[in-house]
C-alpha cells in the first residue's frame, strides 16, 4: 500500500473545502452544529484563506492514488514551533 503526503496545489482547494464537510460532520457530535437547509454543514473554515496564510502548510493524503484525507500544520512564529492544526484520515 502506497501512502503519499503532498503539499496542496491551488487548484485542489475545492477538494479540501469538500473534505471540511467531513470534519464538520465529525465535530457536530461535540459542538452540536446542525445541517443547514442546503443539506450540508457549511463549515466556516475557508480552504482559500488557509492556503493564502503563510503560517499554514496543507497536505493531501493519498493512498493508492486515492484521496484519503488531509493534514494542516500551523507555524507559530512567536514561539517558533509547528503544530498539527487539523487532521483527517
Amino acid at each position: 500500500m502506497e501512502l503519499v503526503l503532498k503539499e496542496i496545489k491551488e487548484e485542489e482547494l475545492p477538494v479540501l473545502q469538500n473534505l471540511f464537510e467531513f470534519v464538520a460532520y465529525d465535530l457536530s457530535e461535540f459542538n452540536k452544529s446542525n445541517i443547514k437547509p442546503s443539506g450540508m454543514f457549511e463549515p466556516k473554515i475557508s480552504a482559500k484563506e488557509l492556503y493564502n496564510d503563510k503560517n499554514f502548510y496543507i497536505f493531501l493524503i493519498r493512498v493508492e492514488d486515492q484521496i484519503a484525507g488531509f493534514i494542516i500544520v500551523k507555524y507559530l512564529p512567536e514561539e517558533e514551533i509547528y503544530y498539527l492544526n487539523h487532521f483527517l484520515y
